[in-house]
């Protein structure tokens, strides 16, 4: 019996970067981060146009009059031309409420930097773990292929059985598929990253290793410049800008009017200024609709930051729970190697039989992988804290 292994190795030499540069790439080439810049430059330009006072208008008018003396008799021609003009008062308060929408734009753009750097940094240590992981079944394939070669030996000098040879070119053909498997999606991962950061080469971050994080108070002091906390903020303080708007600018605009009239006897220069006032209560309903906001934005905030602290705490404490459990799979994975190559050593001594030393080999391998698959899941909540929190946890 003849079989043939091919493997797919992740490659190990790539372009090396520095995790600061590496987001900053991401950075640049991010269609979110276009769409920011956008607004913010867009706002500049509607700041401009609600400050700029409103185009004159000019009023033309005609009329027949009929008067008993015919002398008085003809057509009356007017014609003014008006201008309008934003109080200074009412200017300085939309002011305000633009400069407030500039800061929020860009406290979001800082927030969309963060959560770029939160993503690469997931990106790259789970590629981290997918690439550790192909290369176990690399080395399992390895080792299959090569206990496969010595059976035929055995088997072609009579000293194995056909089903134990089945046995061996089995588990090699196996070990073969699931390194090909982790391979393609290590693989996977990195194009992603080539693709976000507009990189041709393959992409090794030297300065971003896998670090536990076992620091709960540390965590929970960052919760209130936690992403969705902010936003509540911010529309805080745009609702702020609002009152002040409608309380000090009572009066927003008045126009003036210079003109004249041409009628069958006379003529006149017209001046006429128009002032609006307010005898009704739309600005203090409007007041209060936005004091009922706030104080319900308030309240969201407090029980959102509440809800967010007890959250992170639960999840902290899972971080620690995975921590001692990868700590002791590594222990049990150091005890499977020593088993393993006790097994190796008996197989080729001929004191063991195929089918313990495979047993030996699969234990052996499974705890490795176990410990992989548990540091991927360290990385998976550690994620979804840093994602809340907006940030990378130094």
């Amino acid at each position: 019996m003849n079989i043939r292994l091919s493997f797919i190795l992740v490659p190990v030499m790539g372009y090396s970067i520095g995790f600061g540069d590496f987001t900053q790439k991401i950075y640049d080439y991010s269609e979110e981060v276009v769409a920011t810049q956008g607004r913010i430059q867009a706002m500049g330009f509607e700041k401009a146009a609600s400050l700029s006072g409103e185009p004159a208008a000019l009023e033309a008018s005609s009329r027949r009059i009929r008067a008993d003396d015919r002398a008085d008799s003809g057509t009356e021609y007017a014609m003014m031309v008006d201008w309008s003009f934003k109080t200074s008062s009412f200017k300085r308060s939309i002011g305000r409420e633009w400069d407030a929408r500039e800061h929020n734009a860009h406290r979001q753009g800082d927030t969309l930097r963060s959560m770029i750097g939160v993503e690469a940094k997931y990106e790259w240590l789970l590629y981290d773990v997918a690439a550790e992981r192909a290369a176990i079944y690399a080395d399992k394939a390895a080792i299959s292929s090569k206990a496969y070669e010595s059976g035929l030996k055995q088997y072609q000098a009579g000293r194995l059985s056909k089903m134990e040879l089945a046995r061996l070119a089995t588990e090699a053909e196996r070990a073969r598929s699931e390194h090909t498997q982790a391979s393609m999606e290590a693989e996977h991962i990195q194009h992603r990253m080539r693709a976000r950061s507009m990189m041709d080469e393959m992409i090794l971050i030297d300065d971003m290793p896998f670090r536990f994080v076992n620091d709960t108070q540390k965590v929970l002091g960052m919760v209130d410049d936690a992403p969705t906390l902010t936003a509540i903020q911010m529309r805080l303080n745009e609702i702020e800008t609002q009152i002040l708007t409608l309380r000090g600018a009572r009066i927003e605009s008045y126009s003036v009017g210079v003109g004249m009239t041409q009628e069958p006897t006379q003529k006149s220069v017209d001046v006429r200024l128009s002032v609006p006032f307010e005898w009704n209560d739309r600005r203090e309903n409007k007041i209060a609709a936005l004091m009922s906001e706030k104080s319900a934005l308030l309240h969201q905030k407090r029980l959102a930051t509440e809800k967010l602290r007890l959250t992170l705490r639960a999840m902290m404490q899972h971080l620690a729970e995975r921590e001692a459990l990868l700590e002791r799979s590594r222990n049990a994975e150091a005890e499977y190697q020593s088993l393993f190559a006790m097994a190796h050593k008996a197989l080729e001594g001929g004191v063991m039989n195929q089918f313990e030393y495979l047993a030996a080999k699969g234990a052996y391998y499974d705890a490795r992988l176990r410990s992989v698959a548990i540091r991927e899941e360290y990385l998976r909540e550690l994620n979804t804290i840093e994602t809340q929190l907006g940030r990378i946890i130094e």
